[in-house]
Parts: C-alpha cells; sequence; structure tokens
C-alpha cells in the first residue's frame, strides 16, 4: 500500500477520466463490429417509425414539430445528418440510420441521441395523450427512477441530485480528454453543466474512490435508455445493446462511466465493480471477446485503485492499493452495489469500508492504517 499526496491524486484522477473514455470507446467499437448493432438499428428504427407517428396523427391544432421536436436542439444527430431540428429531420436520421454504421462511431452517437429524443417526448403530457398506452414500457419508466436512487433536485433543493452549472458565478469549465462533437446550438456537455447536490451519492463514491470526474449525477439518460430499448423489444437475455448508454455519452462527456453504470447495474444488466472493467459485461451472457478485452484495461497502468480521504488536513490517508492481497480485497468494496450502500447521504461509511476490507482478507497493515482514516 502507498499514500498518495494531494497533487498525484488529481493526476490520478486525470488519468482515470482517460482510461475511462479509453474502455467506453473499445465498447463502441466491439458495438460496432457486432452483429448486435443490427438489432440497435431496427429498435432505433422503431422508435423513428413511432416519433413520426406522432406528428402524422396529432389532432388539428396541435403542434408536435413546432412544439416538441424542434425544440431538441442539442442532439448530435442533426448536424451528423444535415439537418435541422423536426419531423423532416427524423425521417433523415431514420434513413441514417437504416443505412447501418459501417464502422462509424457517429452512427452509435445518432442512435444514442434517437433515444434522448423518445426520452423526452415521452415524458411530454402533450406526446402521451397521443399516442395513449402505444409507448407501453416508456410510459412506466418513472418505476425505473426510485427515490433517491434517481431522484433529481426540487427547486432551491440541491439535496440528491445535479445542480445547473451555466451561470455567471461558476462558469462552465471544459474537461479532457472527452471527444468533441459538433454542437451548433448549445455549447455545453453534461459534465460542463452540471455539478453534484451536496448530498450526492455518486459524488461522494468519486471522492471515495478516486474518480472525482466532475460531472452529472447518476444518470436519468441511461433510464430512459433501459426503458426505450425494452419498448423496442431488447431481450433481456442479451443486455449487448444496453452497453450502448456507456458506449455513447462517456467518450462525448455527456455522463462518466460510474453515472451510467449504476442504474444498469441496478436492473440487472451489469454487475459493475470500480476499476474492474471486465464486469461491465455479465458472465454467462457471451460476448467473450468484449469482456476479455475490457479486462486487458484491469492491467493498464492508469488502473489505480484508490480509497481517498476527503476531510481537510488529511491528505497523508489517501492510499493505493498496488499488492496482489490488497487488491483482492479492494474488489470487494468496489462492487457498486457495496459502494453505493458506503456512500449513503453524502458521508463515507469509513468503518463499513473498514471491516469489509479486512474480511476480505487485508493484511495487518493494510488493516492498522485504515483504522486512523475512521
Amino acid at each position: 500500500m502507498q499514500v498518495v499526496t494531494l497533487p498525484e491524486l488529481e493526476r490520478l484522477r486525470a488519468d482515470r477520466r482517460s482510461l475511462e473514455v479509453d474502455v467506453a470507446t473499445a465498447i463502441a467499437n466491439y458495438l460496432l463490429d457486432n452483429e448486435g448493432a443490427l438489432r440497435i438499428g431496427r429498435m432505433i428504427g422503431s422508435m423513428v417509425d413511432q416519433v413520426l407517428q406522432l406528428g402524422a396523427h396529432a389532432p388539428p391544432g396541435c403542434d408536435v414539430d413546432g412544439s416538441l421536436i424542434c425544440k431538441q436542439t442539442s442532439f448530435a444527430m442533426w448536424s451528423i445528418c444535415g439537418q435541422q431540428p423536426g419531423l423532416q429531420g427524423v425521417q433523415a436520421v431514420g434513413r441514417y440510420v437504416a443505412a447501418g454504421p459501417g464502422g462509424r462511431t457517429e452512427w452509435l452517437t445518432v442512435c444514442s441521441d434517437v433515444i434522448r429524443l423518445f426520452g423526452e417526448l415521452s415524458e411530454s403530457a402533450l406526446a402521451q395523450s397521443i399516442w395513449g398506452a402505444a409507448l407501453g414500457k416508456m410510459l412506466d419508466k418513472a418505476q425505473l427512477r426510485p427515490e433517491p436512487v434517481y431522484g433529481k433536485p426540487k427547486v432551491n433543493d440541491q439535496g440528491w441530485g445535479h445542480r445547473d452549472r451555466n451561470d455567471k458565478e461558476n462558469p462552465a469549465v471544459m474537461q479532457q480528454p472527452f471527444v468533441d462533437i459538433p454542437r451548433q446550438a448549445v455549447p455545453w456537455r453534461g459534465v460542463e453543466k452540471f455539478s453534484f447536490g451536496d448530498r450526492s451519492v455518486i459524488q461522494t463514491i468519486d471522492w471515495t474512490f478516486g474518480l472525482h470526474i466532475e460531472g452529472g449525477d447518476i444518470s436519468g439518460t441511461t433510464s430512459d435508455s433501459i426503458a426505450a430499448l425494452r419498448w423496442a423489444g431488447q431481450d433481456r437475455n442479451n443486455a449487448l445493446s444496453q452497453l450502448i448508454a456507456i458506449a455513447t455519452m462517456v467518450p462525448q462527456g455527456h455522463h462518466a462511466l460510474v453515472e451510467c453504470a449504476w442504474p444498469l447495474t441496478r436492473h440487472g444488466y451489469m454487475d459493475y465493480a470500480i476499476g474492474f472493467y471486465g464486469t461491465l459485461v455479465l458472465p454467462g451472457m457471451g460476448h467473450d471477446a468484449l469482456r476479455a478485452t475490457l479486462e486487458r484495461f484491469d492491467a493498464d497502468p492508469r488502473n489505480l485503485h484508490l480509497l481517498v480521504c476527503a476531510g481537510t488536513g488529511l491528505s497523508q490517508m489517501n492510499f493505493l492499493f498496488d499488492k496482489p492481497d490488497e487488491i483482492k480485497a479492494y474488489r470487494q468494496v468496489a462492487g457498486i452495489r457495496r459502494a453505493y450502500g458506503f456512500c449513503v447521504g453524502g458521508r463515507t461509511d469509513v468503518k463499513g469500508l473498514q471491516n469489509m476490507l479486512q474480511a476480505g482478507g487485508a493484511t495487518t497493515e493494510l488493516a492498522s492504517r485504515l483504522s486512523r482514516w475512521g
């Protein structure tokens, strides 16, 4: 075990950002090269058809195009397809998706944006009144967000969710190494617009495990994706298509990896452990080649297993787990379900971490150092 200084900790966090962009990009490349891309394309096509039906069957005086679709200006799919927001643009997006990926990562971005558009429309009372029962599971997506797990803050309440950073006193800051994507109308991305609420569990996880990727809270867009793909017929026994949220939003900087992995874990599509990237694919679900690719990132020199004390004056309580027995013990607490439990309420359950590490085989030296942390 090593003690990590604060300046070094900042460097390690930056390395983690870079690593997880590479992890997400590897997932994207697998989706493009795998037959799963055809399945994704069919599901996205059904969403496009449903949106077009919404426009075609709107009652007189109901401006679906102008009131709903044209307002969705921040999606990259419009510029990728050379279109303006609107029903005509949706038709062009549908043709683009139907043409297939052709190895283009932009194709996945377009598919992801269709899911986001579908999610936005499903939340509109106007759209729901037109669609009626046609949306089925999509309209039940609130069940995928039990409080406070997916809770967004109420007015003047910055407790559980994230708060707007797009203001003069706290301006947006561009974070690297996120991959630049075209944004014509809105010059920010998720990680630049939002700051964590004071009691955010994800913020506490980021701090405790040395992630500290400034961004949104638990990804509501990922829960939209879960619901939309289920609506479109995604087979629960084949979770590959659900990885599109990570493959597209992490490289764009819309969300950090842990923010997407928690809702996917909670709904059984993976069992993620922080810093153990092979766990992004469930055992027994196939796709062994993808799991093997992701497991190679576990040995990447940027992937260092950290526990961080965020308290002031305690900079010598930041620990790097680098011995095999230490990493084995660390794996016991890095499962995101357990990590969430250790971090509920915005405070790290240090005693719980200590007990779990010791039960996982932590050495006497490690136990002694951790006892000072509490």
